[in-house]
């Protein structure tokens, strides 16, 4: 780092002072240069007005200089200790480390600048909030940095070297934390090259849906208790065009619960052809009684819950299943709503362009190789679950449909149907069938189940 290199007017503070000092008294015990006063005078001085990043490298002189300078700012990063920030009259930006995962590169970018595909901007007072999908620091720019970073998102990006002194500072700031890449890479984050195969949306739900790299609140924190009451825990059945009765079928019930637990598991496969006998109607009726009925209902103080085959977190059971039927012995082609209560199928809409539609996602969907003979289309009502849960919501119903897709596999192998889960579907065209809404409703996976070609002989 040279003497006028702009990171060093970089300001740093601290807080929790007593946390500081026993963390830096453990890191300065690796280097035996130090006096055991050196942990408190630092943190006193940290925490009183702050330093600068050339002052703190001076201090650290008779240590080890840069390199120990590096490793008190992310030692103190890592553990949320530290706010980084970039003044000239007043702040222009603040970045707030917070996580283990922090990095700080003090030799900054010597190349034009542009800002990282995992970075993006929320509005804030007088600026914006500056995060990043990695989730290791966030943020604060001033209108007259944000403007910098908007000339920075071209592709040519901003040569440092052109702007003033505290707009340098501000930018070297942003790029030492990975805000900002050299103009012309892939995008990635110094530092995390490791992560080019990961794509912004998916970085960011993983790491603002887990604990370790999320800012506020996570969990059952119930944030709409007294504001609104929570969804029902059983859906309402539409109206629809007709109900269809579920047969009893105790027979394959019969033949189902016979089946070991194990042996049902080692048996498991994803099938992706179906024979051409087709499932039948006592058939599906077997299927959804053993994996998806409701097997009871319970009012508590927390709400009303409903009890059903498959576990579900936080007990919410979110999830409706709809059944496109194409082509099902005893049941009329058409999408039908599986009423889990009554154990009856509920017929929305007849065939149309949007229905055949989702046979043919399904067939791409399984790699070309089946037109399903019924297609389950497994959407969640979203607000059951984000009334209790906040920074997972989501998350959890995408556990919750996977350990429904689980119960499906079982359930198809112990009755010797053929059944595959599918990693993509259309939620829109689902909500045109079902005349529900985007934002309360959506598809979150699809299942594949028909007969088997074996079972024919």
């Amino acid at each position: 780092m040279t003497k006028h290199s702009p990171i060093q007017y970089c300001i740093l503070q601290v807080k929790a002072k007593e946390q500081c000092r026993v963390l830096l008294a453990e890191l300065f015990a690796q280097n035996k240069k130090h006096s055991d006063a050196a942990p408190v005078k630092l943190v006193d001085r940290l925490s009183s007005g702050g330093l600068t990043i050339a002052e703190l490298t001076q201090l650290m002189g008779s240590y080890d200089s840069e390199s120990l300078t590096h490793n008190v700012i992310e030692a103190l990063g890592a553990h949320a200790l530290l706010e980084i920030s970039a003044e000239s009259n007043a702040r222009l930006c603040t970045l707030v480390p917070r996580s283990r995962g922090f990095r700080f590169a003090l030799k900054p970018l010597d190349e034009r600048l542009t800002i990282s595909r995992f970075t993006f901007l929320l509005p804030a007072a007088g600026g914006a909030k500056i995060e990043t999908c990695h989730g290791t620091a966030s943020g604060w720019v001033s209108a007259e940095i944000l403007q910098l970073l908007i000339e920075a998102a071209s592709r040519s990006g901003i040569d440092p070297a052109e702007l003033h002194q505290h707009e340098q500072t501000c930018i070297t700031m942003l790029a030492a934390a990975g805000f900002l890449v050299a103009a012309g890479s892939d995008g990635a984050s110094p530092g995390y090259e490791e992560h080019a195969s990961w794509e912004f949306h998916d970085l960011l739900f993983h790491t603002r849906t887990r604990l370790g790299r999320t800012e506020g609140s996570i969990g059952a924190t119930y944030r709409f208790l007294g504001k609104e009451p929570p969804d029902p825990a059983l859906k309402a059945p539409p109206t629809g065009l007709a109900v269809v009765s579920l047969p009893a079928a105790p027979a394959l019930l019969t033949l189902a619960r016979e089946q070991s637990l194990l042996s049902i598991i080692e048996a498991r496969r994803s099938i992706r052809a179906h024979g051409a006998i087709p499932i039948n109607l006592h058939e599906l009726s077997a299927f959804l009684f053993l994996a998806c009925r409701v097997k009871g209902l319970q009012s508590t103080p927390a709400g009303d819950f409903s009890f059903r085959p498959y576990p579900n977190g936080g007990g919410s059971y979110e999830l409706e299943v709809y059944v496109a039927s194409g082509n099902c012995s005893g049941l009329a082609r058409g999408l039908y709503y599986y009423d889990a209560l009554g154990h009856n199928l509920v017929l929305l809409s007849q065939p149309s362009a949007d229905f055949e539609s989702l046979f043919v996602d399904a067939h791409a969907s399984s790699g070309g190789m089946c037109y399903p003979q019924v297609l389950l289309c497994v959407a969640s009502r979203f607000r059951r679950v984000s009334w209790k849960y906040a920074g997972m919501s989501y998350a959890t119903q995408l556990k919750n449909a996977g350990v429904l897709l689980g119960t499906f596999y079982n359930v198809a192998t112990a009755l010797q149907l053929a059944g595959c889960a599918l990693g993509l579907g259309n939620s829109e065209r689902l909500n045109a069938l079902t005349g529900t809404d985007f934002y309360l409703e959506g598809g979150v996976t699809e299942f594949m189940l028909g007969s088997r070609a074996w079972a024919e002989n």
